[in-house]
């Protein structure tokens, strides 16, 4: 399990305002961004990456051994991201950053496949969200079974758990 990690920038450590300011903004080129994730992955030395970005979220769903998550690490990835961004803003942005290890990357995961880490607790559009980013990002070859199998666990989790609770009948 240690060879997962989530970082992300969420509502919870950012104004909701700004999340869109960490989101590179050539994300909506789906040429370009498949080339900086690939740029990334190759880079850093990941084996496996997810990308998701939403309006309230920019996370990495990360597979790599033996990694050291520290901020150079991280100041390293988000230049990728922001090439032409200043020291002090990718200083800034790191700040910012959760990044969650082994169980924790994996239990993060499923609370947000369940809507239980979002900014409208049970809205069930981040599910989507997150089964339209998997498919991008394997169909990059991005992703391999790893992220695979914890996505074919949490996605009907989440299921399951709109199913069988009142969590999206009146979203908080």
């Amino acid at each position: 399990m240690n060879h997962f990690s989530v970082i992300t920038i969420t509502h919870k450590s950012a104004n909701i305002n700004h999340i869109g300011r960490y989101i590179p903004s050539f994300s909506s080129n789906s040429q370009e961004l498949s080339a900086t994730l690939h740029k990334i992955k190759d880079d850093l030395g990941i084996t496996e990456l997810l990308y998701l970005a939403t309006c309230n979220r920019l996370m990495f769903f990360v597979v790599q051994e033996n990694m050291e998550m520290n901020r150079n690490y991280l100041l390293r990835f988000f230049v990728h991201l922001h090439p032409n961004i200043p020291a002090h803003c990718l200083n800034d942005m790191a700040d910012l950053v959760h990044v969650y290890r082994g169980t924790e990357a994996i239990n993060h995961i499923f609370e947000v496949a369940a809507s239980l880490d979002s900014l409208v607790v049970g809205e069930r559009e981040i599910l989507r969200q997150l089964k339209d980013a998997y498919d991008f990002c394997s169909e990059q070859k991005l992703t391999g079974d790893n992220i695979r199998l914890a996505l074919k666990t949490a996605i009907p989790l989440a299921k399951e758990i709109y199913t069988n609770t009142r969590i999206g009948e009146n979203s908080v």
